[in-house]
């Protein structure tokens, strides 16, 4: 069985809010992780170092779950103005590729698409819709109902009297998560390349980006481009295997 994995930035409602979890914490309460990466911007690194706050409640989490999180923390010390879209796709983008290339084949990667600044967000639904590389995006509703208010004031953060007023540790608490269904941009682009590459008789192009998306067309379509490539080849001992 193979690993999940959660890549999450960490914004202001995280890791608890309102007494209840924040979205990076409920995303590992639903799914329990095998393993956890934090995004830290300037700010958070400060809460980090400040008082560990994320670290300690996945550790709290995972002793109320009986489950191990393996937790790294993506540090960006520089990182100040976090509006700026340009700065996270390109961040996030080698990272998720590092991430999966550290993969098997049977693990799957899950991102919290909830916590962070819009620019985050912004960045993070790109990669999703690009489909360059897979994974699951994760939205977590809001504990409120409704935009999250800013009544609560955290400048004084205790991880012990936060944790024990989650209201999320009581039985019976609400799932909040929802896997979100990105439209496969990519895919549809190359979908159009296959059917004008068809029209154009150029049938080895458009087995060749058909290879590309091969899980995201049915059997038989592939088998007749193969067959229709064989043709154009002459190769008639392809096309009687087919």
């Amino acid at each position: 069985m193979g690993k999940k994995i959660l890549f999450s930035p960490v914004g202001g409602t995280d890791p608890i809010k309102y007494c209840r979890d924040g979205s990076m914490l409920h995303i590992c309460r639903i799914y329990m992780p095998d393993v956890v990466y934090l995004y830290l911007s300037q700010e958070m690194l400060v809460n980090h170092k400040l008082d560990n706050r994320y670290v300690d409640s996945l550790e709290r989490l995972g002793k109320l779950l009986n489950h191990s999180f393996e937790i790294y923390i993506i540090e960006r010390p520089d990182l100040v103005n976090v509006q700026q879209y340009d700065t996270f796709y390109m961040d996030f983008r080698e990272i998720i590729r590092d991430i999966e290339k550290s993969m098997n084949a049977e693990d799957e990667l899950i991102i919290n698409m909830a916590s962070g600044t819009p620019a985050m967000k912004s960045a993070l639904l790109i990669l999703a819709t690009l489909a360059e590389y897979r994974f699951q995006p994760i939205q977590v509703a809001s504990p409120l109902g409704r935009q999250n208010s800013d009544y609560e004031e955290r400048k004084e953060y205790d991880p012990e009297l936060f944790w024990e007023l989650n209201e999320d540790n009581e039985s019976g608490f609400v799932n909040r998560c929802r896997e979100i269904q990105c439209m496969n941009l990519m895919k549809l682009l190359k979908i159009d390349m296959i059917k004008k590459h068809i029209e154009a008789y150029d049938y080895p192009a458009a087995l060749a980006v058909a290879k590309e998306i091969k899980a995201d067309i049915s059997e038989d379509a592939y088998a007749l481009l193969e067959i229709a490539n064989a043709r154009v080849k002459l190769n008639r001992s392809k096309i009687t295997q087919l």
